[in-house]
């Protein structure tokens, strides 16, 4: 019995230093971090980069070219000294210019972003409501003639104009919001986003505004839909999408406009989006390139933090449970010779 209890006591201790040993190294040293950078540096090599670069010449992505090469920076790998030459007679003040003057106009105009210059046209075309009574117009007018209609869009667009008038009364601290709502409106009509994304938007929409408010709208015309509209914002509760417009917001800051368009395809579920959000924090402008090369894989990374988590998890119980025995252990153990001592002391 004797060596019973000794072997439990001592076997018992043993568990409950490897268990906090590993829980404190274990912790310590896994990061979702390192295990991106490991494939990012694996796969995007010099090669790799030089054709990426390349075939964005060619084509004439030029918000690609300088990604690939910022990415390049960021992994220290040199580009060939011809690549960078015809990467500095791509990007001249003058072509620029001109290719900027021309996206500018027509993202303000048809609200489509195919650059960072139509998509800065968009957004400013939405901050002087323009844009949003545009899409109010369009969609709205289908809506009431019973036709196929983008209530994505619509939805966007009148949570917008609403927090226009905020913006101004607020004196801009809706601003970000506001743009978050260009954003995902843009990200809908150029169809980066996923069909169980736009079920949570959706949901997220119904939550805010009343679509039997909305068919109140007067959409005949511009100054129409303003006069019309002040009545049904009456019953916009934007603190319901509030969530979702801050976090799109908080990838836009880490990264840019354009490229949180980009990256909201990657995006199914909420989790998605807050996971985004945490890897653009890190890589910043970096982080459309992460993507581009390691694809919707990396957040699934997260699933060997889970994994390891679950792990941590069963260290832990292992832990309570053999400091719930060591502790009955010395109990019985004090107990024993306290019965010892008593029998003794009293003979």
């Amino acid at each position: 019995m004797k060596i019973r209890k000794n072997l439990t006591l001592y076997l018992s201790f043993i568990i409950l230093v490897f268990s906090v040993v590993f829980i404190y190294f274990t912790y310590e040293t896994k990061t979702l971090d390192m295990n991106i950078d490991k494939e990012l540096q694996l796969k995007a090599n010099k090669f790799y980069l030089e054709n990426k670069i390349s075939l964005a010449i060619k084509s004439e992505s030029f918000d690609d070219v300088l990604m690939y090469k910022n990415l390049s920076s960021y992994l220290n790998i040199a580009i060939d000294k011809k690549l960078e030459k015809e990467i500095k007679e791509n990007n001249t003040f003058f072509s620029k210019t001109i290719r900027n003057t021309k996206s500018f106009s027509l993202g303000f105009i048809e609200g489509e972003a195919n650059d960072s210059s139509s998509l800065a046209g968009s957004i400013v075309s939405d901050m002087t409501l323009y844009g949003d009574l545009r899409d109010i117009s369009k969609e709205g007018n289908k809506l009431i003639h019973n036709e196929d209609y983008d209530e994505i869009v619509l939805g966007i667009s009148i949570i917008g104009l609403a927090l226009t008038a905020t913006t101004y009364v607020s004196l801009g601290s809706a601003a970000p919001l506001k743009v978050a709502t260009s954003i995902l409106k843009i990200a809908k009509k150029t169809n980066k986003l996923s069909k169980p994304f736009i079920k949570y938007i959706s949901k997220t929409i119904s939550k805010t505004i009343n679509i039997k408010q909305i068919k109140k709208i007067d959409f005949s015309s511009f100054s129409k839909i303003k006069s019309s509209f002040k009545n049904v914002s009456k019953n916009i509760d934007v603190s319901h999408s509030k969530e979702l417009f801050s976090k799109i917001n908080k990838i836009k800051k880490n990264t840019s406009s354009l490229d949180t368009i980009y990256l909201l395809k990657y995006i199914d579920k909420e989790k998605d989006l807050s996971k985004v959000m945490k890897i653009s924090k890190t890589y910043g402008k970096n982080t459309k390139a992460v993507f581009k090369v390691l694809g919707k894989r990396i957040l699934k990374a997260g699933k060997s933090v889970i994994k390891y988590t679950y792990l941590l998890m069963a260290q832990l119980i292992s832990f309570i449970i053999s400091a719930f025995v060591f502790v009955f252990a010395i109990v019985s153990k004090i107990k024993f010779i306290l019965s010892l001592r008593k029998k003794y002391f009293f003979r």
